[in-house]
């Protein structure tokens, strides 16, 4: 019994953040900015409010604060430098006084084949 309340305990308070989809496929892109859209969905009891970042920097302009049990899409600009294949790492970080700070990211591989679309 002094298990499953454990297990109970534990998992309810690892789900308390989401953050959609986890990995984009890879992609080429005609410029050399890609806009990253994804879904953050708040599964905490109280209004939580998130930061986001874009390649372990964190970006005020694009935080959110949710309230419980509701979701936003979302949407930042990465960089994509011409002729290289470039791995783009967003992540909303819940901003909990005192209690876990449950991150989740999304990656995606972009390449700007700017060479190539130069040359025609």
């Amino acid at each position: 019994m002094k298990r499953y309340v454990l297990l109970f305990i534990f998992s309810s308070s690892v789900l308390a953040h989401g953050h959609w989809p986890q990995n984009v496929k890879p992609r080429y892109v005609f410029t050399n900015v890609y806009e990253m859209e994804f879904t953050l969905s708040n599964y905490f009891r109280k209004k939580t409010c998130f930061d986001i970042e874009i390649n372990g920097q964190i970006y005020a302009p694009y935080g959110a604060c949710l309230a419980s049990g509701t979701s936003k899409e979302m949407s930042v600009w990465v960089p994509s430098p011409p002729d290289v294949e470039t791995t783009n790492k967003v992540c909303s970080v819940a901003r909990n006084n005192g209690s876990i700070r449950t991150r989740m990211c999304t990656t995606a591989k972009t390449l700007f084949p700017y060479s190539k679309l130069k040359g025609k």
